[in-house]
């Protein structure tokens, strides 16, 4: 809590709560636990003012340490965001579905006169709930041109997250569209794009954890855009479910795989994969069951074949980003200064569509 938050104490029926602008702490039984070194037996004759203020500074030391006297524990409870952000499903206009997912689906939508994308989570068990309320309002928070924005969310009758609506779908749909012809300085300018959008997640120190090319979202003007970074919690947490669903293996550092410590250098080693397929345009790993995935990244570091015709200083990139030890791979700054200084052949504005039947992408993962 910050030092200009406004906090209230109350205590009733053996119950100590703490109130503050943004969330509320109330107590929960958990096997005792004495509080030491603080002494009780003096209270008793104090002055009932003393008590108080005794009371709350034990509130506040029991805070530091998580425990309190007497078999309780603090535990925390959310409350909903701000209220300019909570709407009434009323003013969503749903139309086509854009996206499938674990977790829901997504659709074109309208807001308030605007063209959103609008994500209905299927999952509306309150705890769930709870956390997708924390991860909204860490959204809120992100601004920046290689972020997907956040805008809005619904509580009632079903939970849904409002983004800004990304026109030509995931990245993707567009590297398995054969008719689109992407060059080598495409490929440089989207991948800037990518790294330019996570350096900016890992300077907030949030780790993406679920980073592919299904989550890289391509706009009208052909730029990159990073999303879903916010339900990355809940995709590890059911990472079972998904490694037979959709494959995410695929894009998972090793550490990750063998349930090591990790840190922000697990989403280098997924951009690696990413910046493969954008040169390669297939999947990594076709036709390899996932199980099969796992034992071949973790544990006989095996990753996907760099052809050698591709520009070296690309080559060199991706194998950076697949180092087996996390210290080895260089950081999205780093990748930034590689990817601003790579001399590639001039390419035109934007990739070529051959026809004019592009396809768009539904296979949007969250």
């Amino acid at each position: 809590m910050t030092k200009n938050q406004n906090v209230q104490v109350s205590v009733s029926e053996n119950l100590l709560h703490w109130t503050s602008p943004l969330s509320f702490l109330y107590l929960a039984p958990v096997p005792f636990t004495p509080l030491q070194p603080i002494q009780f037996t003096w209270v008793k004759y104090a002055s009932i003012t003393l008590v108080v203020l005794c009371t709350i500074c034990l509130i506040i030391y029991a805070i530091s340490q998580k425990k309190l006297t007497h078999g309780y524990e603090l535990v925390e409870e959310y409350i909903p965001i701000g209220r300019e952000y909570v709407i009434d499903s009323e003013e969503l206009k749903f139309e086509e579905i854009i996206g499938r997912g674990s977790f829901g689906n997504v659709y074109r939508g309208q807001w308030r006169h605007t063209e959103v994308a609008i994500k209905r989570i299927h999952n509306t068990s309150q705890s769930f709930i709870d956390e997708l309320y924390r991860e909204a309002e860490l959204m809120i928070a992100l601004r920046h041109p290689n972020i997907v924005t956040f805008m809005a969310c619904t509580t009632k009758p079903d939970v849904c997250l409002v983004t800004e609506f990304i026109s030509r779908g995931s990245l993707y749909g567009i590297l398995h569209n054969k008719s689109i012809l992407i060059s080598p300085e495409h490929v440089r300018r989207m991948a800037l794009d990518a790294c330019k959008g996570m350096e900016y997640l890992h300077s907030a120190r949030i780790i993406h954890r679920d980073l592919k090319s299904h989550n890289l979202l391509v706009d009208k003007a052909w730029a990159i855009k990073v999303a879903d970074f916010g339900l990355s919690r809940h995709l590890e947490e059911s990472f079972a479910k998904e490694m037979t669903a959709c494959g995410t293996p695929c894009w998972t550092a090793p550490e990750v795989i063998r349930n090591e410590h990790y840190d922000m250098s697990a989403d280098v080693y997924s951009f690696g994969v990413c910046l493969w397929e954008m040169m390669s345009r297939s999947d990594p790993f076709p036709g390899m069951p996932p199980m099969q995935v796992v034992l071949a990244v973790a544990q006989n570091k095996q990753r996907p074949p760099i052809d050698p015709s591709w520009h070296p200083a690309i080559c060199n990139i991706i194998q950076s980003c697949f180092e087996d030890k996390p210290t080895l791979r260089p950081t999205f700054g780093e990748l930034i200064l590689k990817l601003h200084s790579l001399d590639l052949p001039p390419a035109p504005p934007n990739p070529i569509i051959l026809n004019l039947d592009e396809r768009k992408s539904t296979d949007i993962a969250f």
